[in-house]
């Protein structure tokens, strides 16, 4: 490299730093100027030109009113000819501060250029100090923008901040000096589409509100509300206008609060039964608007009454939350979870997206809610059922919908939650989809769900009894009471169809106080119409889940029988497996209790529930009866015939008696009487009656 290359490197290296230097010097929050002799300013920099109210085309003009004070320190400066710098104090003042900015500078020289000097100024403003003399403040007006609790702000026709109050740089953290002759969109950095949004309101309407979060983190968010009134030029533009800042964040917890407790439930988190009906209500307008359907499953636990009647709300609301939290990872961000009441929860899933798809996701919720829960130390189990329907727009020939969003909304979860009962019907732990194959079936669970209240209110039901005899003698030993119920639009309806819906809908205790008013009665007739050696040895009655969960509630039934005259030694409790939930010790000590008091515990449907042998060393029963199901095989099973000979020895073993149920060709019984079976009961014998062919039936056995 030669002399001359190596001086234009040197030039342009020491030209690039001066403009870095030059760079910093017009952004930094430092003024700087350059002064002529006579104390004209030639030049000043963006942040000086703020702070004193010069326009930037100012040039060689005499210093503004506002920064006048500084000509004397500047001619002592000159006097001074043997200093290279002063260190000084002045004053900055002009239209809109409520106070003079108090700054500190430094004076150097610079070359003379001609005859003239030039000096530079160097200057920054001094931390503001609250005023304690209030004299100062020397009008009502000024008094009022002062101590008002409300930040107020005024910004000129550029939108630039000419007057702040001390509480608007309270709530915005920030000092007069920051704000003062600002862009009043650095006031609020953070939030330009907020501001953007007022300026538009603002143009249109000469008026906005708007409220704007500051969210800093470890610390309490706050919520300033902004609401602002301008003055505009005829052609729409801004002149003047002023703002009122409040801290609004205590109003919008309460609001927050207010909202979810409406719109969300306590115990799981979940849009509630009113958020879900907004929800859907919507979601069908949207639907109806991009011709997109939209599905809704319907969700119900099996056995959630009965864990938490066992065990208690506290447990049961756990219980809850979990499933809650276990559905919801099954879904999309998009779709919605309700807990729509008690233990049944609602998801909504808009779009365009297949059946197939939500199948998968049906099974998905339905596996992830079986796993074990472990709350408050007990390891719990439960099972849920889902009804699927969906809705695709119709419209009409004007392009109208069919139908308004609220009946569609109505008949969409009325489609699913019948479903959901088809489903429960159908054995539990699935789904099942609405179509319009299963509208008649669906329609008739709809029609009992809907004619139950009634029936329980007009004691519509009564009770037919199917005798239980000795295997080998044929001896009449117990009947088993099976409740029927007739209704005047629908007819005769069998258990089968209505049990699990009043179940489901809470109303199986009622159910069973109609039951139980009739067995006393028809049994009292029993006795007055045979003579006391004919009548049968004991009455078996079923008891339902949430009968063997709720202890309180149990003794208060059997106490309602024993006042009517039965005593508990007339009577056979019969329970099934799936009512023994976990280790049900409480469950067991109970039953002891009343196999104390004369009652005998038979335990019904074995083999259709959990299907455990060791429940028949655990529970304290006197007779097990096999389901139908394990009998009709036998004939031609050999396998089955090896199973159901292995539980009677079993049985046996224990010190219990077996009923063999459903028993219907004689070939069955003799098969049954050879390995050993005790009791026999089904159609082979007799078929369920009422207590008037009961005692004809029973006079003619005993003739």
């Amino acid at each position: 490299m030669n002399a001359s290359e190596s001086d234009s490197s040197a030039a342009d290296c020491l030209d690039h730093h001066r403009q870095v230097l030059l760079s910093l010097m017009s952004n930094a929050d430092i003024g700087s100027a350059v002064l002529s002799d006579s104390g004209n300013l030639i030049s000043a920099n963006p942040t000086l030109q703020r702070w004193a109210g010069i326009a930037p085309s100012t040039q060689d003009l005499p210093f503004h009113q506002g920064i006048m004070s500084l000509q004397k320190s500047l001619r002592s400066f000159k006097a001074r000819k043997s200093l290279l710098h002063l260190l000084f104090e002045f004053q900055i003042n002009r239209v809109g501060l409520k106070h003079p900015l108090e700054a500190q500078g430094i004076l150097t020289r610079t070359k003379q250029i001609a005859s003239q000097h030039e000096y530079g100024l160097i200057c920054w403003l001094k931390p503001r100090t609250k005023p304690t003399d209030k004299a100062a403040i020397n009008t009502a007006l000024d008094k009022l923008l002062y101590t008002v609790p409300i930040g107020i702000i005024s910004i000129n026709g550029d939108w630039e901040c000419e007057f702040i109050n001390e509480e608007f740089c309270l709530l915005t953290e920030r000092t007069e000096t920051e704000l003062a002759g600002r862009n009043w969109t650095s006031i609020f950095a953070h939030h330009n589409d907020r501001l953007q949004t007022l300026v538009t309101q603002v143009t249109l309407k000469g008026a906005a509100r708007i409220e704007i979060v500051v969210d800093h983190p470890g610390r309490r968010k706050k919520t300033l509300e902004l609401d602002f009134k301008a003055h505009l030029n005829p052609d729409g533009s801004l002149n003047h206008g002023v703002g009122a800042l409040v801290d609004v964040s205590d109003r919008v917890e309460r609001q927050n609060d207010i909202h979810r407790l409406a719109n969300f439930d306590p115990v799981t988190g979940l849009h509630n039964r009113l958020s879900i009906q907004h929800q859907l209500e919507r979601y069908i307008e949207i639907a109806q608007k991009l011709k997109q359907p939209i599905q809704l499953l319907f969700i119900d636990l099996d056995s959630f009454k009965i864990i938490n009647d066992l065990y208690g709300h506290q447990v049961g609301d756990k219980l809850l939350k979990e499933v809650g939290q276990r559905i919801t990872a099954c879904v999309r961000e998009s779709d919605i979870v309700s807990r729509f009441g008690g233990d049944e929860f609602l998801l909504l899933i808009p779009g365009n997206i297949d059946h197939a798809t939500v199948d998968n996701i049906a099974e998905n919720i339905l596996e992830k809610v079986s796993l074990s829960y472990l709350i408050e130390g007990l390891t719990l189990h439960t099972t849920a059922s889902i009804g699927i329907a969906d809705y695709s727009p119709l419209f009409n020939d004007n392009n109208t919908p069919c139908a308004s969003p609220q009946l569609i909304m109505d008949d969409i979860i009325q489609r699913a939650d019948i479903t959901l009962y088809s489903a429960k019907q159908n054995g539990k732990n699935r789904f099942a989809r609405f179509t319009s194959g299963n509208t008649q079936k669906i329609t008739e669970l709809y029609n009992i769900l809907q004619r139950l209240p009634d029936g329980i209110a007009n004691c519509e039901f009564s009770m037919n009894y199917q005798p239980i005899i000795h295997a080998r003698t044929g001896k009449l030993v117990a009947i088993e009471a099976l409740i029927r119920w007739h209704n005047k639009d629908l007819g005769w309806i069998p258990p089968d169809k209505f049990i699990h819906i009043a179940e489901a809908h809470g109303k199986i205790t009622q159910v069973q106080y109609c039951m139980l008013n009739c067995v006393c009665q028809d049994l009292q007739e029993i006795k007055l119409k045979l003579p006391q050696t004919d009548c049968p040895i004991r009455t078996a009655i079923n008891l339902s889940g949430s009968q063997i969960a709720d202890i309180e509630h149990l003794n208060q039934y059997l106490s309602t029988l024993e006042n009517q005259g039965l005593s508990p030694t007339e009577i056979t409790l019969e329970i099934t497996e799936n009512m023994l939930v976990g280790d049900a010790k409480e469950i067991v000590e109970y039953l002891n209790e009343l196999i104390h008091r004369g009652y005998a515990i038979a335990l019904d449907d074995f083999g259709t529930g959990y299907s455990s042998l060791s429940y028949l060393a655990r529970i304290p029963i006197s007779t097990v009866k096999l389901d139908k199901s394990f009998i009709d095989p036998i004939e031609n099973n050999k396998a089955q015939m090896s199973l159901v000979s292995g539980v009677l020895q079993l049985a046996h073993s224990l010190g219990l008696k077996v009923v063999a149920e459903g028993v219907e060709h004689a070939s069955q019984r003799n098969l049954l009487i050879d390995m050993g079976c005790d009791y026999i009961q089904g159609y082979l014998i007799a078929k369920p009656m009422a207590p008037e062919e009961l005692i004809k039936w029973i006079s003619l056995q005993n003739e």
